[in-house]
């Protein structure tokens, strides 16, 4: 049940970092952690293990300075958790090779985290339930199903991995099979007299407008879940 907080708001937005759920928050909130940020200035923030909820919209914001981000919107209880995922960093790999193996009728549980590795570095990973089920990978090493491989290439001399058509490939799978599967899946909500949408559980309709300041996007921070290539 989304993230067992209420803010008073119909639209919460979120983004994934340190393998936790990141909320901007002051520092009189209850549960606000600080941290220095990239500028040397102090952050407030609460941090959460996951979110549940349905997934009523998926949209790509393209930013040519932090990179493109996935922005996920989840709705529980009336409220409308909005979550940016970075689409090159594990956590927005994660997400696109289970998107078509996702049931959008049905409520999805988001849980990020981060395993080291042996040179100290985090690999981000992003689990996906349903049911308590764990949502397997539509898209693996030994199975691809037509998602094309990373091409090896060479940048300021050293050796890099170029993912160009592989996201170019993720993303028309999710504007031409996925955004369907959504759209379909909003007709088993119940409409409200006021046109907003209810989940079935009768807990809540989606607001028009958002009523909470969108976070700017920022660079992940080191060891926020940046993951190393290939595949």
């Amino acid at each position: 049940m989304g993230l067992g907080k209420n803010s008073g708001s119909n639209n919460v937005y979120l983004n994934i970092m340190f393998g936790k759920l990141v909320k901007r928050a002051k520092s009189t909130d209850e549960g606000a952690v600080s941290r220095q940020n990239k500028k040397d200035e102090t952050v407030w923030e609460e941090h959460f293990d996951d979110l549940e909820g349905k997934i009523t919209e998926i949209t790509i914001r393209r930013n040519s300075e932090f990179g493109d981000e996935l922005k996920v919107t989840f709705l529980e209880g009336g409220t409308n958790y909005i979550v940016g995922i970075q689409t090159r960093s594990g956590y927005g790999r994660g997400f696109f090779r289970k998107m078509l193996n996702i049931d959008y009728t049905k409520m999805v549980k988001i849980a990020p985290y981060n395993i080291e590795q042996e040179d100290g570095k985090f690999k981000a990973f992003l689990g996906v339930y349903q049911g308590g089920e764990k949502i397997q990978n539509m898209y693996t090493k030994d199975n691809p199903n037509g998602m094309p491989e990373l091409e090896q290439t060479t940048f300021k001399g050293k050796m890099a991995w170029d993912d160009t058509k592989q996201m170019k490939f993720l993303e028309e799978e999710l504007a031409f099979k996925v955004l369907p599967m959504i759209e379909e899946a909003k007709q088993s909500f119940i409409t409200t007299p006021d046109n907003s949408l209810q989940t079935d559980n009768g807990t809540g309709g989606m607001a028009p407008e958002a009523e909470m300041t969108e976070p700017e996007p920022q660079a992940q921070p080191e060891g926020s879940g940046g993951d190393d290539l290939p595949f």
